[in-house]
């Protein structure tokens, strides 16, 4: 009886070993698929701004990064930029939105590190920061989490001090309007035109107004230039293909250029990750979900349709979830056996409790992206 309780906890343990295996190495896997980690070097001797590719902005000083031991850094600094804007992103990267039992909204997260030229991961110096600007994606207002995994790889997030508040800007509306040269047209019997620019100047705008004037018929592009954004209203030759030359000294020259909306900067005392949240609404009624073969799968998440809500069911022990009354969600599950890769999705609408069996099937690498969204 010792012998084979033994020999039992020696098959689970085995068992455990290679789905935990697998389970990195499938999270390593969907992670590459993406574009979302980037890589930017700089010197550690100047100030250096960096901007990643979905819009968060990073002022760095050098000199308040240092290794482990305390020393400061030198050479080439490299830093590694995660930026999570989309369900599928936060699929990929085994990115949950969920902080203890409350489930969030996401509206971006992040993962900022350093590494000095051998390698070696820095942190920041003892009463140092780091100033960053998020992209503004939600209309809603949203706090600052950050995050970590415990060892079963799951995110959990914890609610920090920081509060983001909106970016407002220095508003300039450029109107430019074409006027006849008489003398010019009286010489040359031919109507010429001049485009005259005025400026006026808006104050301080809102998020809120520079969307309406984007989406307006009257302009024809925004840019901005330090702390000031330049609406451009269009004029008729902007309507006629080839007529006139209507563009100004300052588009020829690409001096002004154009910006995703950000959040205002944020002082982080902490590298690692971050997100951008808000807390999932509160819901009455709830109904549970059970995969029932949820044992089967390497990843198991479960994504509400209407949002960026994320949340792992992999590491629940029965496999269950209490969902909202009547909202669309979609289960995905991922099983990575040696070289073959697995996967099955599900869309669901509960208006009960309910057992829930996802029928697997092997699936190529190009075909993942047809699950995430």
């Amino acid at each position: 009886m010792k012998k084979l309780l033994l020999f039992s906890l020696f098959i689970f343990s085995f068992y455990s070993c290679k789905k935990d295996r697998s389970k990195v190495e499938l999270i390593n896997l969907l992670s590459e698929l993406g574009d979302e980690k980037q890589n930017f070097t700089f010197s550690s001797d100047s100030i250096t701004e960096i901007t990643g590719q979905y819009g968060t902005r990073i002022l760095v000083n050098p000199a308040d990064l240092v290794l482990e031991n305390g020393r400061s850094a030198s050479g080439k600094i490299r830093l590694e930029l995660t930026e999570l804007t989309t369900k599928e992103a936060l699929i990929r990267h085994n990115a949950q939105t969920r902080s203890e039992d409350d489930w969030l909204i996401s509206g971006g997260a992040y993962n900022i590190q350093f590494f000095d030229d051998s390698g070696e991961e820095l942190k920041l110096r003892e009463g140092k920061s780091l100033e960053v600007q998020f992209p503004k994606f939600a209309d809603k207002p949203m706090q600052i989490f950050s995050g970590t995994r415990n060892e079963e790889t799951m995110m959990n997030w914890e609610l920090k001090d920081e509060v983001l508040q909106e970016q407002t800007f220095n508003g300039v509306l450029v109107e430019r309007r074409l006027v006849i040269d008489e003398e010019s047209t009286r010489a040359y019997r031919v109507d010429t035109a001049w485009e005259i620019e005025s400026r006026r100047d808006l104050g301080k705008i809102s998020t809120i107004q520079l969307e309406e004037y984007k989406n307006s018929n009257k302009t024809d592009s925004i840019f901005f230039q330090n702390d000031t954004v330049y609406i451009l209203e269009k004029t008729i030759c902007d309507f006629l293909e080839g007529t006139m030359d209507c563009l100004g000294d300052h588009e020829k020259n690409n001096l002004w250029r154009t910006e995703k909306i950000l959040y205002e900067n944020i002082q982080l005392a902490k590298l690692g990750w971050i997100n951008v949240d808000r807390l999932y609404p509160e819901v009455d009624e709830r109904f549970e979900l059970q995969i029932s073969n949820g044992d089967q799968f390497t990843l198991l998440y479960v994504i509400d349709e209407s949002n960026s809500t994320v949340l792992n069911v992999y590491a629940d022990e029965g496999y269950k979830i209490s969902l909202p009354k009547g909202r669309q969600f979609k289960v995905l599950g991922f099983f990575l056996d040696d070289e073959k890769l697995f996967a099955a999705k599900k869309a669901i609408r509960l208006t009960g409790d309910r057992k829930l069996e996802l029928k697997m099937k092997a699936i190529d690498l190009e075909d993942i992206d047809k699950y995430l969204n």
